[in-house]
């Protein structure tokens, strides 16, 4: 303000000093004008006033409009400048933002990623107050980021008709739709991270796609032998930490060869399948289950007493004794040879895997369809 002032002054005090020496310039000119051109020697004292009054006015006046001009000018360059200042710092305050918001974004984790999402589209647009965001068929909100197919029916059935939503459709290479008004800038910043958020979760699909597959037997859809490895180290671990007992049934189908040779590779796959639905519906949700290899599966029965063990693993061959395969127009039963054991103080997985293995040979060897057990704990 104190320059913006001084400013003024300065031209106010410039434009007197120039009107005088206009002033006195002009009376000169007109006398010297009237001597040398006038019939008479003495110059008429109303014509000097008159020129006096007139040419120092419109000397004035254009000085004076060129200096507001240039005035205007400034002062529209100064505001065009800070415009340009208050538009660079709001994009590096957006850029920072989602800078931020991509960098919370690392991860393998679809809840993860969908928090993520959701805090920096709150963040950009906090103005809106409900925003839907629909990964293809499955839906992130606040209040609930289970990606189920339930879930995204009841959200398209009572949250599809809100103003602002957007979309990252999966089957069209992840595409971004934002549907609201939203105004341009934000726009461009939510379309940013949706696109880095779509690119993570097609990660985090990818990924979960490889741990499927590295993890689960491609038929029945179980464990395979290393997920089943890693987990039997694990609760071992456990176990000896927190003093419970573990259990291990080598389960394998008897005649299996026979199986296929007589109805085919296909009803053999079958069989297989089945039988490791009806293991996974014998144990708990919190016990494992596994494809071994070949006929042969593994079940992982944690904290099982010594009286129940029999009893599980005697149900475990009366479900698929019970069960018939269909075959065709007809229907083939299968059973199971099993060996059942616990784990022993200070035992190695390897003499735990063996001891099961060897019970599960002496079942086959005297005639199949039966249980071995070895309950000793030490």
């Amino acid at each position: 303000m104190v320059n913006y002032l001084r400013i003024r002054l300065g031209r106010i005090i410039a434009t007197m000093v120039i009107t005088s020496l206009a002033t006195m310039i002009s009376v000169t000119l007109s006398y010297f004008i009237w001597y040398f051109f006038a019939a008479s020697p003495t110059p008429n004292l109303t014509i000097l006033l008159t020129c006096a009054a007139v040419c120092p006015l419109i000397i004035a006046s254009s000085v004076s409009y060129c200096l507001l001009r240039q005035q205007d000018e400034l002062d529209k360059s100064r505001a065009d400048l800070q415009r340009a200042v208050m538009y660079s710092t709001r994009l590096c305050e957006d850029q920072k933002i989602i800078h931020e918001a991509i960098s919370t974004m690392d991860s393998i984790n679809s809840g993860e990623i969908g928090r993520s999402l959701i805090c920096a589209v709150k963040r950009i647009v906090p103005d809106i107050a409900d925003i839907l965001i629909r990964v293809d068929s499955e839906v992130i909100d606040s209040e609930n980021l289970d990606f189920t197919t339930e879930i995204a029916k009841e959200s398209k059935n009572s949250r599809v008709d809100k103003p602002t939503s957007i979309y990252l459709d999966k089957n069209r290479n992840w595409l971004v739709q934002i549907h609201g008004d939203v105004n341009p800038t934000k726009r461009w910043m939510l379309e940013t991270i949706c696109q880095h958020a779509a690119a993570m979760f097609k990660n985090a699909q990818l990924h979960k796609d490889m741990e499927t597959k590295a993890l689960y037997d491609g038929l029945t859809g179980i464990f395979n032998r290393r997920a089943i490895e890693d987990r039997l180290d694990v609760e071992m671990s456990r176990c000896g930490r927190s003093g419970h007992s573990l259990a291990l049934l080598m389960i394998d189908i008897d005649h299996f060869k026979q199986i296929n040779d007589a109805y085919g590779h296909n009803v053999g796959d079958l069989v297989l399948a089945g039988v490791a639905k009806l293991l996974i519906k014998s144990v708990r949700v919190g016990d494992v289950c596994g494809r071994w290899g070949g006929e042969e599966f593994i079940l992982l029965i944690v904290d099982l007493s010594e009286e129940n063990l029999p009893k599980i693993a005697e149900n475990v061959r009366k479900s698929v004794e019970k069960k018939e395969f269909k075959c065709g127009t007809n229907y083939i039963n299968v059973t199971i040879s099993v060996g059942a054991t616990l784990l022993r103080l200070e035992e190695n997985a390897d003499d735990f895997k063996k001891r099961a293995d060897n019970l599960l040979y002496l079942a086959k060897q005297e005639g199949r369809n039966r249980v071995l057990l070895d309950l000793r704990s030490q």
